[in-house]
């Protein structure tokens, strides 16, 4: 009888087809942890959560586990605390039984845990029973019969464990199946790290923005604050200086008014630099020349230059071109600054300014200005700390010299914004040099406008009707001050509800609005005007707020325009003028007088009308020729096409250029006069173009 050759045979089959369904297992496995970690790769933070708990339950139903978990650990507190589970239909979830398990209750778990190792217990019937604070004695009532947890490590650390509970039947996992378990723990670290993180920058970034916000607040707080008693502060010693005061009085109050214009000068930087952080302060883009500026800025500083007997030397490239776009109030903060800061560390000597312009980039013309004084120097140490914020290099409260710290913090950022940047050269007790460029637009001489006649017939707004509405009497006292000198009928009140109710029943041709003020705020008056009232009057915002982000805000409520705190008399002759154009402008003043024309004409209207004619177009010949030529400095230009017009000038009897003609007519080179020569052909342009229209009206 023959024995089966085919047994072994067929044991060994059996054998080869369980290592290859064991194989398959595995691959199939790999293939899901590999689809798994695409997912978290490009994971939203708000979708964690529920791919970790999607990732849990096809892990646990691929391993065949009944419940998947995760726990972290707080070894501060001693627990550990489950914060995710999938259980399988019909298996009762324990995540609430489970919130913080002492670790005490499972040692020996926690130590294999620690040294990255895998707590495996194919039957948990072979752990010790000791209690129902043991291991087992917790398992046992969940009806788990096999488990495995792997430790979550981060940074060699362990964080926590992802654990697989079988309560149906007993499960043995093989080795390679352990070992893929254990990089899916670590799949879950790094996700949930990543999670973590995202969560503390986002915390960070509210924390951050809270306490920007709530800088903000303070910040527009303490300008109201301030602002509001200097505005009292500079209105009443502006009008005292309007009085008949005594040497000494006036001297008083000059020192009084240049105190307040120091303190609001401190003011204004902080709030400069709280703008540069909060990314709102924002360029203007008129167009300006930048000669004017530098002479401006020459003027306003001549007086200290002189009073330390100073020589104040200024020197520009002649064939420069000079009328660009760009801010031309921050250009001249920037000099301003600079030759504030020589003059006041220098005793003896030279300040100098010296502007020259290099190869145009890209359109843009590259201005270079170097500032240079003969001073005190700055200590090489200090060199780096020079741009930051509140640093002085004389910084204990002894120091010599008066400031904040601010200013030069201020310029650099302003030189940034405007594509420039600004460096210093410096040796101790011989003196500094500043030197910045800017990257500005040229614009055409015919964009400049001509400067504005200054008249107190210009001024006046006999019988306008305007509404203050502001809660503090003071500065309503300030504001009514100044539109009354300005011819205006006042109306005051103190809140919203009250200009409200009276703009039911009275028309108004302005209206002067405070933002914070009681029972009605500025803004919410604002609204109602315009919404419920449906009044168009132009409103006028009262700030002290000066941030960006309050302007557009009333804006946006429907005001028209701001004044910021402390108030100027120019701010609101500035308003005036751009939102009551029915009153008194400059167009309407009578800048010529044409009897002694319709006397030389001997009474023709036909042949007058031809003589301003020919007026008309002399003028619009002559002034692109005068703008010209003052870009190119042709004073002698100038000089002979001054004279060419005298006679025109002369019989349309516009008396208010004869000085500006005479002198003009004598224009020369002579650096001294060179600022007067601008002034006095300003005038004459601007004057001219006004005769013109004026003129043009006549004889239509």
């Amino acid at each position: 009888m023959n024995e089966s050759p085919d047994i072994p045979a067929t044991n060994e089959s059996i054998d080869a087809r369980s290592i290859r369904q064991q194989n398959e297992q595995y691959a199939r496995l790999q293939e899901l942890m590999i689809k798994m970690s695409s997912t978290y790769i490009n994971i939203e933070l708000e979708k964690v959560d529920e791919v970790i708990q999607q990732s849990l339950q096809e892990m646990a139903e691929f391993v065949d586990a009944d419940r998947a978990y995760i726990f972290d650990y707080d070894f501060e507190k001693n627990i550990c605390i489950n914060t995710f589970e999938w259980c399988r239909e019909g298996i009762s979830a324990e995540i609430d039984n489970l919130r913080n398990v002492p670790l005490d209750f499972v040692p020996n778990w926690v130590g294999i845990h620690r040294k990255g190792e895998t707590f495996y217990m194919p039957d948990i019937n072979l752990l010790p029973l000791n209690g129902p604070y043991s291991v087992r004695g917790l398992l046992e009532p969940q009806g788990v019969k096999s488990l495995i947890t792997l430790p979550m490590i981060l940074k060699n650390d362990v964080v926590g464990f992802v654990g697989f509970d079988s309560v149906r039947n007993y499960h043995a996992y093989s080795e390679r199946e352990r070992d893929l378990l254990l990089v899916f723990s670590q799949m879950l670290v790094n996700i949930t790290e990543r999670k973590h993180q995202a969560e503390a920058l986002i915390h960070a970034k509210n924390v951050a923005e809270e306490a920007l916000k709530t800088k903000e607040i303070f910040l527009a707080t303490m300008s109201h604050e301030i602002r509001t008693p200097l505005n009292v502060i500079t209105g009443m010693v502006r009008e005292i200086l309007k009085q008949d005061l005594t040497a000494e009085q006036r001297s008083l109050m000059s020192n009084a008014k240049s105190a307040a214009v120091h303190l609001l000068s401190i003011l204004n930087n902080i709030l400069d630099l709280t703008k540069i952080e909060a990314n709102e302060f924002v360029l203007d883009k008129g167009v300006f020349d930048l000669k004017k500026v530098v002479r401006d800025a020459e003027s306003i500083m001549s007086l200290q230059a002189r009073e330390k007997n100073l020589n104040l030397k200024l020197e520009m490239e002649p064939s420069m071109h000079t009328v660009f776009y760009g801010d031309e109030a921050r250009i001249r903060q920037v000099l301003i600054n600079l030759m504030d800061n020589a003059i006041k560390f220098t005793e003896t000597g030279t300040i100098g300014v010296k502007l020259w312009q290099s190869d145009s980039k890209g359109g843009m013309s590259d201005v270079h200005v170097q500032v240079s004084d003969t001073g005190i120097g700055i200590r090489p140490e200090f060199m780096d700390k020079l741009f930051s914020k509140f640093t002085q290099e004389d910084n204990d409260s002894r120091r010599s010299y008066q400031g904040t710290g601010l200013g030069m913090s201020i310029v650099k950022n302003i030189v940034q914004l405007m594509g420039g940047s600004i460096d210093v050269k410096s040796t101790k007790g011989e003196g500094t040099v500043f030197h910045f460029n800017l990257l500005l637009q040229p614009a055409p001489f015919e964009m400049l406008q001509p400067v504005e006649l200054q008249s107190d017939e210009v001024e006046e707004y006999a019988g306008k009707r305007i509404l203050v509405v502001e809660d503090n009497e003071m500065n309503r006292y300030v504001v009514l001050l100044t539109l009354q000198s300005l011819m205006c009928e006042v109306v005051e009140v103190e809140n919203g509800e009250q200009a409200v109710e009276i703009l039911k029943s009275e028309p108004f041709d302005l209206i002067f609005m405070d933002i914070q003020m009681p029972r009605m705020d500025g803004v919410e008056a604002t609204q109602l005007i315009r919404k419920e009232l449906a009044i168009n009057t132009p409103i006028i915002a009262l700030t002290a707020n000066a941030f960006q982000h309050n302007i557009d805000h009333y804006l946006a409520a429907g005001m028209n325009d701001f004044i910021v705190k402390p108030y100027l008399e120019k701010d609101f002759k500035k308003i005036l003028r751009k939102y009551l154009p029915s009153g008194i402008t400059t167009a309407d003043v009578q800048l010529f007088d044409s009897s002694l024309l319709r006397e030389v004409c001997k009474n023709d209207t036909q042949f007058m009308h031809r003589m301003m004619a020919l007026f008309i177009k002399v003028v619009d010949e002559a002034l692109p020729e005068l703008q010209r030529m003052r870009g190119e400095q042709d004073f002698e230009g100038i000089s002979r096409l001054v004279h060419k017009l005298k006679p025109s000038i002369e019989h349309m009897a516009i008396t208010s250029v004869k000085e500006s003609v005479q002198f003009l007519e004598k224009a020369n080179n002579e650096p001294s006069k060179e600022a007067e020569l601008y002034r006095q052909l300003d005038k004459l342009v601007s004057v001219l173009q006004q005769v013109r229209e004026q003129v043009s009206k006549e004889n239509i």
